[in-house]
């Protein structure tokens, strides 16, 4: 596994590589190994809980966050179909405060997504359906998960139509700015690391 960082983020998101093993069985991957994670990221916490995302094409999820101070992290895999992976600075004193950026990944990239505290996340499915590994360091019934709405201050840009929301999304409260976008193109391992 190797770690490279997203964007002009300091201590932002980053993209996590992995190996796949294949032969006439089939293959195999590592989809998260703590301790090697752990000493490129030092302060990585343990993952408490693994959920598996269920999606149909144009739903989103998201934008969701913690406040910094509850430090909730957030590992996301694709395992199947496509996906428009989200996140936005929400720290008040980052000079990157309202940046937001997305990343199109599939299973073939070998790539997963870290969100460290401080950021929001979103998820859209792009192909017909999609299945996403999601490991969290606190546990669903313990989290103080916010939101704000993904369509409004500017966030719907990233979004791809159709776009499928929850009503919690739906009336989330609306990011306090204007939010600056920016893209990465799918990354394979060769030329991501």
């Amino acid at each position: 596994m190797k770690t490279k960082s997203v964007g002009p983020f300091l201590g932002g998101p980053f993209l996590v590589s992995r190996i796949r093993h294949e032969d006439e069985r089939g293959s195999f991957e590592m989809a998260f190994e703590f301790d090697e994670l752990r000493t490129q990221v030092s302060n990585f916490p343990e993952i408490q809980q693994i959920n598996v995302l269920h999606g149909v094409k144009g739903s989103v999820r998201g934008f969701h966050y913690s406040e910094a101070s509850e430090n909730h992290w957030k590992l996301i895999t694709p395992v199947f179909g496509e996906v428009r992976d989200a996140f936005l600075d929400v720290r008040v004193n980052s000079e990157f405060f309202g940046v937001s950026g997305y990343i199109d990944l599939t299973p073939a990239d070998l790539i997963s997504v870290v969100i460290p505290p401080g950021f929001a996340h979103g998820v859209q499915t792009l192909s017909r359906s999609s299945v996403t590994i999601y490991g969290t360091n606190i546990p669903f019934r313990d989290n103080n998960e916010k939101a704000f709405n993904p369509m409004k201050s500017g966030l719907d840009r990233i979004w791809k139509k159709p776009e499928i929301l929850s009503a919690r999304d739906e009336e989330a409260p609306i990011f306090p700015a204007n939010t600056r976008i920016f893209e990465f193109p799918n990354y394979n391992q060769e030329a991501q690391f």
